[in-house]
């Protein structure tokens, strides 16, 4: 399977996958678009087993994982917006949300009622920031947002502006898109997405990088900075910054994990673009792995295995003691939920 949700249960020590593309799309057995998968790992062997099937245990007979989803997961809850459930184009786009509790092996699916929104969402990206509201909130940007449920994958329409950050509180199971001002970046989709809480847990910064719009924007732009640069989404402020520190080849279809206490790795990918063969141009890094210091907010040539914990970058930090501008809030709740760390002070020394 291409791209499928891949995460790792630290109570249960396990790691689950879930949907994505197959490789072979005819003759497809229906556990290959369906079934939950783990392994345990810390040995040297990796032995895959097949979960309970889901629609056994909360979802409907015969649904189909998705592949494109926004995904992300807590301590032990996966949650799962949209995606396609086919392979074939044009995609089938759908509006599930779904939820897996891996604590009781229970699954959970709702319709989504996002404000504004046609609920036909694929190819976004999602993080969880647990430092608002009682259980956290999930964050989503970027990817597709057309209004039917048939889309070409590829054809760089109907794509997501990245000011509209969708949100859902943990909590109250509520829905809410709030508008993000500063440097936008623009929009995109097969790109990659870190985030972190403050070590003081009073903001929480997201991390995107590379991705695609169109194979025909995409080759003749190679060197569009827009796709060069990682974006930095800080919240309770709902601002971009756009880091200083640019890649020389663009990405898409790549993957990116925080290793150690601060960097964030990017592994393999492709050009959003080329006229050579399917995977013939070079990877710009050795093995595939490119090292960011979210900290520093730059590009590195290895891993810090001693680096100190994550902090705001310098730019967050400047923007907080002196230019803040409080969000146009979208609605009451947010702007209550946001507010109530008592961030924002008279003093500057918080932010030093």
């Amino acid at each position: 399977m291409r791209s499928p949700s891949l995460w790792y249960d630290e109570t249960l020590n396990k790691v689950f996958r879930y949907g994505g593309w197959p490789y072979r799309t005819t003759n497809a057995t229906p556990d290959m678009r369906t079934d939950l998968w783990s392994f345990q790992p810390g040995g040297r062997t990796i032995y895959w087993s097949r979960e309970k099937n889901p629609a056994e245990n909360g979802l409907s007979i015969g649904s189909s994982a998705p592949y494109g989803a926004a995904w992300t997961a807590s301590d032990s809850v996966f949650y799962s917006l949209g995606g396609s459930i086919n392979a074939s184009l044009p995609s089938v786009l759908v509006k599930d949300f779904v939820q897996y509790d891996a604590s009781t092996g229970t699954w959970s699916n709702t319709k989504t009622s996002i404000p504004g929104n046609s609920g036909f969402i694929s190819q976004a990206q999602a993080v969880i920031a647990p430092n608002f509201g009682k259980q956290g909130y999930i964050v989503i940007v970027g990817g597709v947002n057309p209004p039917q449920k048939n889309n070409e994958f590829g054809s760089g329409t109907f794509l997501m502006n990245m000011s509209n950050v969708i949100l859902y509180d943990v909590d109250s199971k509520t829905w809410y898109v709030q508008k993000a001002t500063g440097d936008i970046p623009p929009p995109r989709t097969e790109f990659c997405v870190v985030g972190s809480a403050s070590a003081d847990r009073k903001t929480y910064e997201l991390f995107i990088y590379g991705g695609m719009t169109n194979y025909t924007y995409d080759l003749n732009h190679p060197d569009d900075l827009g796709y060069l640069s990682v974006y930095t989404l800080s919240l309770p402020a709902f601002t971009w910054f756009r880091s200083p520190s640019n890649t020389t080849v663009r990405r898409c279809s790549h993957t990116c994990t925080i290793l150690g206490k601060r960097q964030m790795m990017s592994f393999g990918g492709r050009l959003p673009s080329t006229r050579n063969a399917y995977g013939a141009d070079p990877d710009p890094w050795a093995s595939g792995l490119g090292i960011f210091d979210m900290t520093e907010s730059a590009w590195k040539d290895h891993y810090d295995a001693a680096a100190e914990p994550y902090d705001r970058p310098d730019m967050v930090k400047g923007y907080y003691n002196n230019s803040y501008v409080e969000p146009v809030w979208s609605d009451p709740m947010l702007a209550s939920t946001f507010e109530a760390n008592s961030i924002f002070t008279t003093s500057t020394e918080f932010f030093t």
